[in-house]
């Protein structure tokens, strides 16, 4: 496939045929994703036509650095662009942690109703995607009393499209209650996502979960780096690390952000802290190679999209996978601002009253519905073009929205899922 098609296939589904013109060969490779050619596909009926790319003229008169970031996110097509809810079933928590975001005190009587829950289970079943994903998180979502409930609905309502249910917890609960979630559906389809936060943790009780659950499901543990107890952190790495030799999980050192925004790195770290994180998750990779292979598939991710290089023209576009994410945020990697993203398309995220987001803790993406009462699909301006204001992201679960340089290809892009996912609900 020629570069120029190559490019274009990322972004539709069926790339109608281009003319050879060989003056504007490195003016596409170069700026495809910012004059996207959005065609019609071939049913014809209302999609965004194809618009010119920049001329020749144009393109002797733009002055790009060497390395810029064009476009970023999810690559998939509408088809193929799985779905995720990001779920905060509950902002109650039975921990308190000084740099949290989720730690309401726990008030069994706030809890929202199972009828409630399923509502917005259906109302996501009615956009008819091809794959979803379900995040449930807080807060601490195991205290809530119909977790494991909610899970077997979305299992029979999605079926086969139900590509995976990740349950992010703090790890507190007794075994028994994680043990029954995760017997609550097929085996490849729920995870555990476990974090390390040293200022409330049992680090023999985690040690005992891992024993339990890593051969039974996929699981997942974040040390949170407190910069309060940076020693405590790097004794729990090496305890990890010996653990790694006998049972199969994946292990990320995760740096703490300064509230409100949470876009910025705490204050309080070194340089040689950040050092210390890229050795420590090196020494954990060395043991994880020698140590029992993760016996489940990967769930496909985020991190991993393609972000768009000027510096070689004959490769249009690189792959960050394998990189941690923590580093590349460091690094600057994670700065999108001035960027014009696409909540709602690949995204939704639901707050335990309802109130339903395109994206994750954006300011941008304020437009507010409620997923219990209806479906916020059924609104145009849920998928919306945003521009970004932050340097920083405050959520990694937003990295997976496309993200555009160009407003114009942002436009088009919005207009062409509003369309796809309306003809969807139709059907």
């Amino acid at each position: 496939m020629k570069t120029e098609e190559a490019a274009t296939a990322l972004t539709i589904e069926k790339p109608l045929p281009v003319k050879p013109d060989k003056s504007a060969i490195f003016a596409a490779v170069r700026d495809n994703f910012l004059r996207s050619h959005l065609a019609a596909d071939s049913t014809g009926r209302g999609e965004p036509t194809t618009k010119s790319g920049i001329n020749e003229r144009e393109e002797e008169t733009i002055s790009s650095p060497p390395s810029i970031i064009t476009r970023a996110g999810a690559p998939e097509t509408f088809s193929g662009m799985p779905l995720e809810v990001n779920w905060a079933i509950t902002k109650m928590c039975n921990y308190t942690c000084s740099y949290c975001f989720g730690q309401d005190k726990l008030d069994r009587s706030r809890f929202t109703s199972l009828p409630y829950l399923k509502k917005a289970v259906d109302h996501i079943a009615e956009l008819h995607r091809d794959t979803v994903r379900f995040t449930f998180g807080g807060g601490e979502p195991t205290t809530h009393p119909d977790l494991g409930e909610l899970i077997e609905y979305a299992h029979r309502i999605f079926g086969k499209r139900l590509e995976s249910v990740l349950v992010i917890s703090n790890g507190s609960r007794n075994q028994k209650l994680y043990e029954t979630l995760a017997r609550n559906a097929e085996i490849d389809r729920v995870r555990f996502n476990i974090s390390l936060h040293t200022e409330f943790m049992e680090l023999d009780h985690i040690i005992s979960l891992v024993k339990l659950l890593s051969h039974k499901i996929p699981l997942s543990l974040n040390l949170m780096f407190n910069p309060l107890k940076k020693e405590f952190c790097r004794t729990i790495h090496q305890k990890l690390c010996v653990l790694r030799s006998a049972y199969p999980f994946t292990l990320h050192v995760i740096f703490i952000r300064k509230r409100p925004k949470f876009a910025r790195l705490d204050d309080r770290y070194v340089p040689q802290d950040i050092e210390w994180q890229k050795q420590a998750m090196e020494e954990f990779e060395k043991v994880a190679v020698n140590g029992p292979q993760i016996p489940y598939p990967t769930q496909r991710g985020y991190s991993g999209a393609p972000f768009w290089n000027y510096a070689d023209p004959s490769c249009p576009y690189k792959k960050m996978e394998g990189t941690d994410r923590d580093i590349m945020f460091v690094e600057g990697n994670f700065n999108f601002k001035g960027m014009y993203c696409i909540p709602g398309s690949s995204l939704v995220c639901i707050d335990p009253d309802g109130t339903v987001y395109g994206a994750r803790a954006c300011p941008q993406a304020s437009i507010l519905y409620n997923i219990f009462q209806e479906n916020p699909y059924r609104h145009n301006d849920f998928i919306r073009p945003v521009r970004c204001t932050s340097p920083n992201c405050g959520c990694s679960t937003n990295d997976q929205l496309p993200k555009f340089l160009s407003s114009e290809e942002a436009e088009d892009f919005a207009e062409m899922y509003r369309f796809r996912q309306a003809k969807r609900m139709a059907e």
